[in-house]
């Protein structure tokens, strides 16, 4: 993927619709950054950029954050350089655009990354996302009324997710913003320019300030999803004694269960038992529902987070369970003759197999026969060490 130049007089035509008055430009030097490796997380880093006007004249450069103490879980390789600043004053607000380059050598792709900013208790001011907040004169000012807003077409405003689970500092992460910058897929190796709008307001005197930030790749499935079933529980031969349904969450944000459920079918599409979930399922973390048991036979499940053993009964071979959330299925698992899958149905299960999502429930292309495996059952439950879909 090519490096998209940044066009300052494009960026100035948007910051313009709509609004009219006085505005400034400057293109600073470029400041790379670039965050440490580490073994496996979902964020790639925590970063801000800082924002002055000087005389007039915008500038802009991004560090990492707290000059390198506030700290993200980071997979790394990733280099920012503050290429343009611009700014525009209209009738009641000041504007500040700020374009920065991005290198990606993290050696994956990131998918539609999410630059989503991040408040941090005892750096950022008042739980905002900003710091060192001053007026034209250098004096401590409140950035309580900054807002984001979108300056480039390339880099829209999205409505967002993310847990602050995903992010890790000194000091703890009381907010995570619902909004973030959103910018096409950035390819291992590639280079892209984003755009970050900023907003106070006139009667706000703040013309300095950081914004502290983080990346995220967008999820490339963004809903809970049935990652594994298992109808032989207790059967002869079978490795556990209990059939079981797990959940998994492969999306950045966290969610409420109170409103899903799971519901068991037989093959002919009749309901087989419903439970309602309870609890939040964080980022990666799976939730592991009990089912029917035929006999004592097998070794007895990891604690299940949900006990449907009396309500839900799976066939061995020939069922479907749907994930729900109030009366819409947001997920399908068939298998065999069953009547209720999604595109295709997996392959008939038995007393010694499950049907276990590919990637540890990271894939889901709504077709059951490509999206799931069959093999020997693997139950996990919310205390297994979490799966962070990339």
């Amino acid at each position: 993927m090519a490096t998209k130049r940044f066009s300052l007089l494009a960026l100035m035509g948007t910051l313009l619709l709509g609004a009219c008055g006085q505005q400034t430009a400057t293109t600073t030097a470029a400041q790379p950054v670039t965050a440490p490796a580490a073994t496996q997380a979902a964020g790639h880093g925590l970063y801000e950029v800082h924002i002055s006007t000087v005389n007039g004249q915008p500038n802009a450069s991004v560090t990492r954050a707290g000059g390198g103490q506030l700290r993200a879980q980071e997979l790394g390789g990733l280099s920012f350089s503050a290429s343009a600043a611009a700014t525009t004053t209209d009738a009641t607000s000041k504007h500040y655009a700020v374009a920065i380059t991005v290198t990606n050598n993290s050696g994956k792709d990131i998918n539609q990354p999410l630059y989503v900013p991040v408040a941090v208790s005892g750096y950022t001011q008042n739980n905002t996302y900003f710091s060192s907040a001053q007026d034209s004169s250098g004096a401590a000012t409140d950035p309580t009324g900054v807002t984001l807003e979108q300056a480039d077409a390339n880099t829209p405003l999205v409505n967002t997710n993310v847990s602050s689970s995903l992010i890790s500092a000194p000091g703890a992460v009381t907010a995570v913003s619902p909004q973030a910058w959103q910018a096409p897929t950035l390819p291992s190796g590639g280079s892209q320019t984003v755009t970050f709008g900023f907003s106070i307001p006139l009667s706000n005197a703040t013309n300095s300030f950081n914004a502290v930030f983080s990346v995220f790749a967008t999820p490339k499935v963004n809903h809970l999803v049935v990652s594994q079933v298992f109808g032989g529980g207790g059967n002869t031969g079978a490795p556990y004694a209990n059939d079981f349904i797990e959940i998994f969450n492969p999306t950045n944000g966290d969610y409420d269960l109170s409103t899903y459920a799971v519901q068991g079918f037989t093959s002919a599409g009749n309901s087989n038992g419903k439970l309602t979930l309870s609890g939040t399922l964080k980022p990666g973390q799976y939730y592991l529902v009990s089912a029917n048991s035929n006999a004592a036979i097998g070794a007895a499940l990891p604690t299940p987070d949900a006990d449907a053993s009396k309500i839900i009964s799976l066939s061995n071979s020939n069922a479907a369970v749907s994930l729900l959330n109030g009366t819409t299925a947001i997920d399908t698992v068939g298998y065999g003759t069953a009547n209720k899958f999604e595109t295709k149905a997996v392959k008939a299960l038995s007393n010694t197999t499950a049907a276990l999502r590919n990637s540890g429930g990271c894939t889901d292309t709504d077709n059951n026969s490509t999206d799931f495996t069959v093999g020997a059952p693997a139950p996990r439950n919310s205390a297994t060490t979490t799966n962070l879909c990339q």
